[in-house]
């Protein structure tokens, strides 16, 4: 997944970079003739991301899952009016997650991402769920259903959240975000729960990310390499001295066991046995 420093909210500048916010602008193109608010912006996924679509697409797995508890006194936070403002800022901070996939046609295996600034406006069918849990075990149930159960992630909708309300204890509130590895891992769910509890309960803000600076955030790892537009035979060369250069920095680590009772603790530990002949 994927925020300027100036005149934004607390809740963005955590996860902004000033630098080099347009330096990979160019892999995302814009489709047509699409002008704002209505642009459309596409880009092929790289190797790591189709090895999650494909993934995603045959076994049904290669999904996050992240929780989050609230125990609040404002009920009104999770209104479904409140969530909604939160999950609409939460995708113009890391568009991806209103994005969608798609196979290219002439090119397999391949896939590109498309991202629709109306889509990242609006709340689509399936982003927003409200349930009722009556106990700590049925939320543990149902996450558990959305991992070993029928898929409820699709090439369309690459994210949703689920809120439950606790009906045996008022007040306590278990978000549950469910977003596909294409576009997120570990660390990158706990800074969304994190983003998201924060927009959820601050006020409204009239404040928009710009989508391209957030975009240019989004590149695939590949684009990250700094010899990707270096000639051919300069990155074979590369690659060699630097394999040469680990080579002489590893043969310079000597690992020696001078103790001799660590060496016999590790001898009994590993099962070696000198036997007299």
């Amino acid at each position: 997944m994927c925020a300027q420093y100036n005149e934004v909210p607390r809740w963005t500048k955590r996860y902004l970079s000033p630098k080099h916010l347009s330096a990979h602008a160019m892999v995302w193109t814009v489709v047509g003739d699409s002008f704002p608010p209505n642009r459309v912006f596409t880009r092929p996924l790289d190797a790591n991301e189709i090895g999650f679509f494909y993934d995603a697409a045959f076994n049904g797995v290669t999904d996050m899952i992240g929780q989050g508890l609230l125990h609040t006194t404002r009920d009104s936070l999770f209104e479904f009016s409140n969530v909604a403002r939160t999950w609409i800022a939460l995708k113009r901070v890391f568009p991806l997650l209103g994005a969608t996939t798609k196979e290219i046609d002439y090119e397999v295996p391949s896939a590109s991402f498309t991202v629709a600034e109306t889509d990242l406006a609006v709340i689509r069918p399936g982003e927003i769920e409200l349930l009722t849990a009556n106990s700590e075990a049925e939320v543990h149930q149902f996450v558990e259903q959305l991992i070993s159960g029928p898929r409820q992630l699709s090439p369309n909708l690459l994210s949703r959240v689920y809120i439950f309300s606790r009906g045996d204890n008022p007040g306590l509130y278990h978000a549950v975000f469910h977003v596909a590895h294409l576009i997120s891992d570990g660390r990158a769910i706990l800074a969304l729960a994190r983003t998201f509890f924060d927009i959820l309960s601050l006020p409204p803000t009239t404040h928009v990310p710009d989508l391209e600076a957030r975009l240019a955030l989004c590149v695939g790892s590949e684009n990250l390499n700094p010899n990707r537009n270096l000639p051919l035979p300069s990155q074979r060369w590369r690659r060699a001295i630097g394999w040469v250069i680990h080579h002489i920095r590893v043969s310079k680590i000597q690992v020696r066991l001078e103790l001799p009772s660590l060496s016999a603790v590790l001898t009994g530990f590993l099962g070696w046995h000198d036997y007299p002949t």
